[in-house]
Formats: C-alpha cells, sequence, structure tokens
C-alpha cells in the first residue's frame, strides 16, 4: 500500500499558460499487479469556497480523466463545493473530526484508508496534513 508509483508523472516543472496538471506523454504505468487504477485520497479540512477546495475542484476530475480513482476526505464539514465533485462521480467523504484531539476521528480516517485500499494519500492544509499522516502510519 502507499507507493505502487516510485516515479512521480505529476509535471511540477513546467506551467504553461493553461495548467498542465499531468504529462500526457507519459501516462502512468499500468499496476504491477493488475488491481486497476490508482487509488488516491485528497484529505482537506472542508470543502467551503477558498483556494485549496477550488484547486481541488480544478483538479480532480482531471486526475480522473487520467485513470485516477480519486476520493475527498473532508475532516470537519463538507461544503458547498462537495455536491460540485459529487456531480462528477467524485466521492466525498465525512470524518466529522471535532475541535482539540479527537481519536475517533482519526480511527475513521484510518478505517476509509484502509475501506478503500488507498495507495496515495495528498493533504491540503496544515490540519489535514497532521491527521492525514496520522492515519496514513496507522494504516500501514
Amino acid at each position: 500500500m502507499l507507493g505502487r508509483y516510485p516515479n512521480p508523472v505529476i509535471n511540477t516543472f513546467e506551467m504553461p499558460s493553461e495548467c498542465r496538471i499531468m504529462d500526457t506523454a507519459n501516462p502512468p504505468p499500468a499496476a504491477p499487479d493488475d488491481s486497476g487504477p490508482v487509488r488516491v485520497l485528497h484529505v482537506i479540512h472542508h470543502l467551503e469556497v477558498g483556494g485549496a477546495e477550488i484547486l481541488l475542484c480544478a483538479l480532480l476530475p482531471r486526475l480522473r480523466a487520467h485513470g485516477f480513482d480519486v476520493h475527498v476526505a473532508c475532516l470537519k464539514r463538507r461544503g458547498p463545493l462537495s455536491e460540485t465533485l459529487q456531480a462528477q462521480g467524485i466521492p466525498v467523504h465525512l470524518i466529522g473530526r471535532r475541535s482539540g484531539p479527537d481519536l475517533a476521528a482519526l480511527w475513521r480516517l484510518r478505517r476509509l484508508l484502509k475501506e478503500l485500499r488507498i495507495e496515495i494519500v495528498n493533504t491540503h492544509g496544515t490540519s489535514a496534513g497532521l491527521w492525514g499522516r496520522l492515519a496514513t502510519i496507522l494504516a500501514c
């Protein structure tokens, strides 16, 4: 789990006028065990209207079009942009984390990682970074 592809294919050095998300000349390699698309979970605090949230709404449909199985985990609440993603067929999961140390929420996020057999965890923001890392460590 986590790390089937040691060589990243996301182009981060060349940013033409229209933001290139993927190096289309080099699509992601086929899974070594032919288990289907790479499963990616994006962890974010919420999906209210903001910079990181809008980035997700632009990025995830493109990743999905390139063959990735993308999911979103909202730590606190969904928000209006969750409907936009769900309308495009992207699952949005609510973790329901309370303020402060919430071990039950950490366990729910860990369980989601295991149930979906997530291979890549991408976090957006400080809170999501902490909770996403802890859940990933516990899931491995």
